[in-house]
């Protein structure tokens, strides 16, 4: 049982998407809507808006509840799913949560870089995210290694590839502005986070003593890349800007905080159903 729980302890993710939810449910809500009648959780005379933002707080809670827990059940990992989808799903049956709070629109996420990059790096990013959660989850299975290891290769070789040779020619570009760092920290510390879990991914090509950490690393890092894309502008933000920028922050956080709980549950799920009999 003691063993069940530590390595049910190992996986953290919904505790680290919960927070982020329940942190932003700290925000008022009247910095984030221009109706003057709301409360944390509620926007008055919108009873299905209402529903979303404690649907969001819920989730937030039991994911935080769960991964505390320790639970190493595929329960677990449904029930996060389960939560983060519902959460995702409802603006698109209810418009008006998107009409109410428009920067919750993923459409209209503060994160114009991951536009940039291309697809092939975003998938190889996503291979890298997606086979150190199998690492963690179930350290013994080759499609942990496997994803993780092709996703950096893949990463590595495309951004370092000039552009007119196939590649995207992205490393070239960002390298030389290291030499002033200070100016260009936004821009260049989820670069430089990014290539550290690049880095972890590749000395996990193979079993070692480190391995769960390796991948929890490179997974941290991928998620505060993410992070720091998204909340540099508060530290950017000259006088009266902070305030603009917050629904940006807010709505970032209520669309991927669900998004990377179901997410990471669907990962978690699918490892433990492949490999029931291993730990």
């Amino acid at each position: 049982m003691a063993g069940a729980v530590k390595a049910g302890r190992r996986v953290v993710y919904d505790r680290t998407w919960g927070v982020l939810l329940l942190v932003s449910c700290l925000v008022p809500l009247t910095l984030v809507t221009e109706s003057p009648h709301t409360g944390r959780l509620w926007v008055e005379g919108q009873p299905r808006v209402s529903a979303w933002l404690i649907a969001s707080a819920l989730a937030g809670a039991m994911a935080v509840v769960l991964g505390l827990a320790g639970f190493r059940g595929r329960w677990r990992h449904f029930t996060n799913i389960a939560l983060g989808c519902t959460v995702l799903a409802i603006p698109l049956f209810v418009p008006r949560v998107w009409e109410t709070f428009p920067l919750a629109n993923p459409a209209q996420l503060p994160v114009t870089e991951l536009g940039r990059i291309g697809w092939v790096m975003l998938l190889a990013m996503g291979g890298i995210y997606i086979g150190s959660g199998i690492r963690v989850t179930r350290p013994t299975h080759f499609a942990g290694a496997g994803l993780g290891t092709a996703g950096a290769l893949i990463l590595t070789l495309f951004a370092c590839m000039p552009a007119d040779v196939g590649g995207s020619g992205y490393a070239s570009s960002k390298v030389l502005l290291f030499r002033e760092f200070s100016v260009y920290w936004a821009e260049l510390l989820p670069v430089a986070l990014v290539a550290g879990a690049t880095v972890c991914a590749i000395f996990n090509m193979v079993r070692n003593d480190k391995e769960v950490l390796l991948a929890k690393t490179a997974r941290t890092l991928l998620a505060s890349a993410l992070i720091v894309m998204i909340l540099a502008p508060f530290a950017l933000a000259g006088d009266g800007e902070i305030q603009w920028h917050t629904p940006a922050a807010w709505g970032a956080a209520r669309f991927f905080g669900p998004l990377f709980l179901a997410i990471d549950g669907a990962i978690a799920f699918t490892a433990i159903s492949i490999t029931r009999s291993q730990d």
